[in-house]
């Protein structure tokens, strides 16, 4: 007796293809996680040079604050305005000497006297006459010194700062 043996005719898959197949896959996972990662650290890179740009802003106008409030107490406009740097207190009102010039957040707002600290620390720099004060507020985050000039303050460098003259235009 002789046995019919049928050819199986049904295709599958080698295991080199399997391989090739696994490899790509994992290459391709791999190469999006990676993506993901990097697109989360940079979201909180720029999210932190946004925070420190406005700290820096806020700097310059609590200085233009302590100017415009002595004219309205008809007071000298650049008194409590100093040359040297300073850091300056949300709630006080008036540049104060520069300590750790750390930030803290009490809820709130961001000041230097209560809450928990932050990564981020102001210095308020004052340079000037009697007339005109040039004032700028430098913030930099993740970092204890603070760059000699604005020329090497720039966001890859942790750092963000805002200038603005104020003149005497009170009293």
């Amino acid at each position: 007796m002789r046995e019919n043996f049928k050819k199986n005719e049904k295709k599958g898959y080698s295991l080199l293809e399997v391989m090739l197949v696994i490899f790509i896959l994992g290459t391709a996972l791999v190469v999006f996680v990676q993506v993901i990662s990097k697109s989360i650290i940079h979201s909180m890179d720029s999210r932190d040079t946004i925070i420190a740009s406005e700290l820096a802003q806020e700097g310059v106008e609590l200085t233009i604050n302590i100017r415009d409030n002595n004219w309205a107490q008809k007071l000298e406009d650049f008194s409590g305005i100093d040359n040297g740097s300073h850091a300056i207190n949300y709630n006080g009102g008036a540049l104060i000497s520069l300590g750790t010039g750390k930030l803290r957040w009490n809820g709130s707002y961001y000041n230097t006297s209560s809450g928990s600290e932050t990564k981020f620390s102001r210095k308020i720099i004052v340079d000037g006459d009697a007339d005109v004060k040039k004032i700028t507020s430098l913030v930099v985050w993740e970092r204890n010194d603070f760059p000699p000039d604005t020329t090497s303050c720039h966001a890859a460098n942790k750092c963000a700062y805002a200038e603005v003259n104020l003149t005497k235009w009170g009293n």
